[in-house]
């Protein structure tokens, strides 16, 4: 009979729960299974292993072991008679990552994270004193080595992106050309497309202006770069502006007035897969932050994942 099969026990054919029917004699009946009687598996990067494992093959965005072999050394507790640290330093590093990779807000981080306000705490530490940007800078300079490339690059590229705002409120403003009110994010990439340095505005503010600062922030930074790529978007004044100040040469990359169809441009297209891979990151799908300080250190966060990704599957 079809009772008899444990196999086929999923659904109840009579008699059930809260129905109080007889059962005629000789008809088979079908019991609930008991669905909740093991705790559910969630979906990793394995599919058929459990969760109940290493903490970091939980989510997607966890680091494993090789990635936080690379960054430990930069986010370890100084020496000294000060208060050690309570918390895991690796799950503060997770639910950052998970924030970035999913958008959540801050109190609503998963239960099995530590609290919001010591991941939060940790988070603003290390963006007001420059740590993020440094750890960006050191795993930048590993993929190039890695690449048989110099640590620091001769050829740069500039571009900007224009992003809506949130309720949130901070500084905004209005891209006329982009039909975008909100703002708008600088960045210099090398030529493999790793970031060199981010800056984020109001919409307002010209990609020339934004090019400009960015010149006066990274002077001595760079050594070795001679070159800056650019879209047509750029003004004239710009390419004197950085040959005189900074001695580097702004190529403005223009299409052929013949061009008709979508044409790759040389070199440049590279920021804008640059861009294509932030896109991965759904906090910065828009900008939900109130400083642009923070809006920079989710870009660096974004870029730091990435790159930590990069190293990894380079070694295997």
């Amino acid at each position: 009979m079809v009772g008899d099969d444990p196999e086929y026990n999923g659904f109840l054919a009579w008699g059930c729960g809260c129905m109080s029917w007889g059962v005629v004699p000789g008809t088979p009946v079908l019991y609930y299974p008991k669905l909740r009687s093991e705790e559910p598996l969630m979906a990793t990067r394995r599919y058929n292993v459990p969760i109940h494992q290493d903490v970091s093959t939980r989510y997607a965005s966890d680091l494993n072991d090789q990635e936080f072999a690379f960054i430990a050394p930069h986010v370890a507790q100084k020496d000294g008679s000060g208060k050690k640290r309570t918390v895991n330093i690796r799950e503060v590093l997770n639910a950052i990552f998970y924030r970035i990779r999913t958008g959540c807000q801050w109190r609503m981080l998963p239960s099995d994270f530590p609290a919001w306000n010591h991941v939060w705490y940790y988070y603003r530490t290390w963006r007001n004193d420059g740590t993020l940007e440094r750890l960006n800078t050191l795993l930048r300079q590993e993929v190039r080595s890695k690449a048989d490339r110099d640590p620091e690059p001769s050829v740069a590229i500039i571009d900007s992106q224009s992003v809506e705002t949130t309720e949130m409120g901070g500084e905004k403003g209005f891209n006329p050309y982009k039909q975008v009110k909100g703002r708008k994010r600088h960045l210099m990439t090398d030529t493999l497309g790793l970031i060199l340095f981010v800056v984020v505005c109001a919409a307002s503010i010209s990609d020339s202006d934004g090019a400009e600062y960015i010149f006066h922030e990274t002077e001595g930074r760079f050594p070795r770069l001679r070159t800056v790529l650019v879209d047509q978007g750029y003004k004239g004044w710009l390419v004197d502006f950085a040959k005189r100040w900074f001695g580097i040469i702004v190529d403005v990359v223009s299409r052929s007035p013949e061009q008709r169809v979508f044409v790759v441009q040389p070199q440049r297209w590279k920021i804008e897969r640059t861009f294509g891979w932030l896109d991965w990151s759904r906090i910065l799908s828009k900008e939900y932050e109130r400083t642009t300080e923070s809006s920079e250190s989710n870009i660096y966060l974004a870029s730091i994942r990435l790159i930590l990704r990069r190293l990894t599957l380079s070694s295997n």
